[in-house]
């Protein structure tokens, strides 16, 4: 009796198997978990970058308006920013050894969804508003005096 060629081979199948399938499923959810990591770790960044903005735009108008004399030279402890519902500011003033020169820093804070505070500093030297000379200054020039120049 002669034996059957056909029995005597193994018959391959087209496909994956089982073992593969885990594989490449094993290799996809560990891509895709990494992926949701890195979408809320880049998430985190840019509101922590919208906050820092924000805070030095707070900081800068405050401190202006410090130098423009329309918030006085005085501290000032957690004061809320008008339009800017979380944030506040704070102004400590020092008289330096010039006369009349201020160093201010405008500390702007907001607080974190985790309970933590954002805190963004701006530090300045600032000439006393009050006697810094504007248009209507008492200085002479020689146009004031009645002379010109040929």
């Amino acid at each position: 009796m002669k034996s059957n060629p056909l029995h005597n081979r193994t018959i391959r199948r087209a496909g994956l198997s089982l073992i593969e399938v885990i594989v490449a499923l094993s290799i996809f959810l560990f891509a895709f978990i990494a992926v949701g990591q890195l979408i809320n770790l880049s998430s985190d960044s840019a509101r922590e970058i919208s906050y820092q903005s924000d805070g030095i735009r707070i900081a800068q108008s405050t401190l202006a308006q410090v130098v423009a004399g329309i918030l006085p030279l005085e501290t000032v402890t957690d004061s809320s920013v008008e339009d800017e519902s979380p944030w506040t500011y704070s102004i400590d003033c020092e008289q330096q050894s010039v006369a009349n020169l201020w160093k201010v820093t405008v500390t702007a804070k907001r607080p974190r969804p985790g309970g933590t505070t954002v805190e963004v500093p701006l530090t300045q030297l600032v000439l006393d508003p009050s006697v810094r000379g504007g248009i209507g200054s008492s200085s002479s020039s020689s146009s004031e005096s009645g002379t010109t120049a040929p």
